[in-house]
């Protein structure tokens, strides 16, 4: 009897464990996409600034003149770089 409530709590644990596994969902990783001193911009601040600009360039029409989403990612981190560096320079002026 003791066999098989032992075998009945292992097949339960197993399908628990697998139901768990199942329902994971996958999960996107943040990855660093530049360090400006000891500080990093993540790929996810670089992804939200793109959408605010493409938005607010398709607001006032000028989707025409947007440039290629490269062109575009490379303008906004350097000026995700620029921001933080002024930050910082900011921050030790004590401004």
């Amino acid at each position: 009897m003791n066999q098989f409530f032992l075998k009945a709590f292992f097949g339960a644990v197993l399908a628990c464990s697998t139901l768990t596994l199942v329902q994971a969902a996958p999960t996107e990783v943040d990855r660093i996409v530049a360090i400006v001193n000891s500080e990093s911009i993540a790929s996810s601040q670089l992804r939200d600034r793109m959408i605010s600009v493409r938005q607010n360039l398709q607001k006032q029409g000028l989707q025409e003149q947007m440039p290629s989403l490269e062109d575009l990612e490379r303008q906004i981190l350097e000026q995700l770089i620029l921001e933080r560096i002024q930050l910082q320079q900011a921050r030790n002026a004590s401004i």
